[in-house]
């Protein structure tokens, strides 16, 4: 590794360990190649939903980032979701994500059922998409 000193209030951020995991294992190759590239770099092992960004800065992780999730069987959405068809798990980074030496990485667990569609990316609440990623589906 490259002796990273992460910023990350680890009291306020419960995926810091996992983000920090998730980079190591990236690096390390053990996750291969990016599912999907955009402004940030996209990779998946299981469940988990990582974004990698080198080089990173602050205003980088700023924005919110979007996370819809289209089930196979729409009966596995909660109930509140279904008129919309999609899961919504959009996130703030701050919550979910390390940074540092230039390095951003966050976390996202995917539900268990089977997923047919996922989209991602970075929207400004008051103006929209800003990026989008269509991330493989299949396992």
């Amino acid at each position: 590794g490259r002796g990273q000193i992460w910023e990350s209030r680890i009291d306020l951020n419960p995926f810091a360990d996992a983000a920090r995991a998730a980079y190591a294992a990236i690096q390390a190759g053990e996750w291969g190649e990016p599912v999907a590239r955009a402004v940030f770099d996209l990779y998946r092992q299981g469940n988990t939903l990582a974004y990698f960004k080198e080089p990173c800065g602050a205003a980088d992780t700023e924005l919110p980032f979007f996370l819809h999730l289209t089930p196979a069987d729409a009966d596995d959405l909660p109930q509140g979701r279904r008129e919309y068809g999609f899961d919504n798990r959009d996130f703030n980074f701050a919550n979910y994500g390390i940074r540092a030496g230039g390095i951003c990485v966050a976390v996202q667990e995917l539900p268990e059922y089977p997923i047919s569609q996922i989209s991602t990316g970075q929207y400004r609440p008051e103006a929209g998409e800003v990026w989008k990623a269509e991330v493989p589906a299949g396992q």
